[in-house]
């Protein structure tokens, strides 16, 4: 329970740049669980009920998103600083006005974008600037990680009896990539995370640094995924997106 199990006590009394950043990152999250609420109940009726196991899975995913804007939202209402600034929303848009398939969907919310959100929870749960954010994240990323599971063994499933679905599927994520790529350009969510893991505005360059590993790891740990269940993804990748996960080239004399 976001109420009772969160020591909520701990999160006051921060640095105004500090706490401004966390209302700014809360807003974030806040805005990926209500997207993925919202997707997964339009497709029930889609989904047929024969399939009753996964549609009571996707249920408790609903009920843990519920949580997780529950539980961002109260984090950014705590000291009265309230909800700020959405993104861009281009990866929102593809994930709720996709038709093509549920698998489609299930890799847009699951893999791509539940990828980011878990990496960006992991690096709150040990960068958070309170006991209470820490916790908070940490929790939230257990949930996240189960949809993130769910997500990679429905693509897998998917194409087990039509492998070639495997290069449609990557076929299609280059127009969503490439989104994602687009969404990458706002500052607005990178300086707030680089103000919370540097400790302050002050400290914003070293922050910066850990949000950029925090970006490597988001993209690697996709690509990762995407090759697991069977469809290729590092050299297709956008090259905004591809930039972070290549090896740096030497000079030469």
């Amino acid at each position: 329970s976001t109420a009772t199990d969160l020591p909520w006590e701990p999160g006051r009394d921060l640095p105004d740049d500090v706490e401004l950043a966390i209302c700014q990152v809360a807003t974030e999250l806040s805005t990926h669980a209500q997207v993925e609420m919202e997707t997964i109940a339009k497709w029930f009726r889609e989904l047929n009920p024969v399939f009753h196991e996964v549609k009571l899975h996707l249920s408790t995913t609903i009920y843990d998103d519920a949580r997780l804007f529950d539980g961002y939202r109260k984090r950014a209402m705590l000291n009265g600083g309230g909800m700020l600034l959405e993104s861009p929303g281009w990866v929102n848009r593809i994930i709720q006005e996709c038709y093509s398939g549920w698998t489609e969907v299930s890799i847009l919310m699951f893999i791509m974008r539940g990828t980011f959100t878990q990496t960006m929870l992991r690096y709150l749960s040990v960068y958070g600037p309170t006991e209470l954010d820490r916790e908070l994240a940490l929790r939230c990323m257990v949930d996240k990680t189960r949809h993130v599971q769910y997500g990679q063994e429905h693509l897998r499933f998917s194409f087990t009896s039509t492998p070639e679905r495997a290069q449609s599927y990557a076929v299609g994520l280059i127009a969503a990539e490439a989104q994602v790529a687009r969404e990458e350009d706002d500052h607005v969510l990178w300086e707030a995370l680089a103000i919370i893991f540097g400790g302050g505005i002050d400290n914003i360059d070293a922050g910066m640094e850990i949000v950029n590993r925090m970006r490597r790891d988001w993209i690697s740990t996709y690509v990762e995924r995407m090759e697991w269940a069977g469809v290729p993804r590092k050299e297709r990748l956008a090259p905004q997106l591809k930039q972070w996960i290549e090896e740096p080239v030497e000079a030469t004399a």
